[in-house]
């Protein structure tokens, strides 16, 4: 019942996911990684933008300067390796942006359906797309373990929460919280297998990191005196 209920704008949401995911695989066979993630840094932008346009939202005078303060951060993560990539991979990179902004644009707008199950839909829709060109190795049995994990609990828990916080904060700040993983991932690493991050790295995740902790803090104050 719960897939029914999603209508049309869930299939809509289904496909945005889907392309999303075939648009950055397809960026990353045709750039760089750095270049993907610096296009990505742009998501909240064109989420505040989209939000304004067709939703009416009023965008903070603060979520401004956050969303110019975390996308400082990342390029200054991404600068060392940026590179002159193909063009196409580039546009390829800019139009994952724009999709997960509209991703976040109509969870926002459609706030009171349940898009959870569209948004699974959407993961199905490119695995099968990208299912005649997978690759299946022979994987040990801790490899298997990481895999189930990863693509039995993180990811579609991660895909849930996701979902559902533009249900109750604003596009932008729910795609500027995304612009975390690019930060936290060489962290993980680091910590798992001992690689170390770049100065960049370093330096551009501090500024991203204290940018959101200021920005959620002032969210909280606000939300208490109103």
């Amino acid at each position: 019942m719960q897939i029914l209920a999603i209508g049309g704008w869930g299939l809509i949401l289904a496909l945005l996911e889907g392309s999303s995911t075939w648009m950055f695989h397809a960026a990353l066979k045709k750039t760089s990684v750095a270049n993907v993630l610096l296009f990505f840094a742009s998501t909240p932008l064109i989420a505040a933008l989209m939000t304004k346009m067709f939703l009416k939202d009023e965008i903070h005078k603060s979520t401004w300067i956050a969303i110019v303060a975390v996308g400082t951060g990342l390029v200054i993560v991404v600068s060392r390796d940026l590179s002159i990539g193909s063009w196409t991979g580039d546009l390829f990179a800019l139009l994952n942006a724009v999709i997960v902004a509209a991703f976040f644009t109509v969870i926002r707008w459609k706030q009171d359906i349940n898009l959870i199950p569209a948004a699974g839909i959407g993961l199905l829709l490119a695995a099968i797309v990208a299912s005649p060109f997978a690759v299946f190795p022979d994987m040990s049995s801790h490899q298997w373990l990481y895999l189930i994990l990863g693509a039995g609990f993180v990811l579609p828990t991660a895909v849930v929460l996701l979902t559902i916080g533009p249900r109750y904060i604003p596009a932008p700040e729910a795609a500027m919280l995304t612009l975390l993983e690019i930060v936290l991932g060489p962290l993980w690493v680091w910590l798992v297998i001992s690689e170390e991050p770049s100065a960049n790295t370093l330096f551009g995740g501090i500024i991203v990191v204290t940018s959101l902790l200021a920005h959620s803090l002032w969210r909280m104050k606000q939300s208490n005196t109103t």
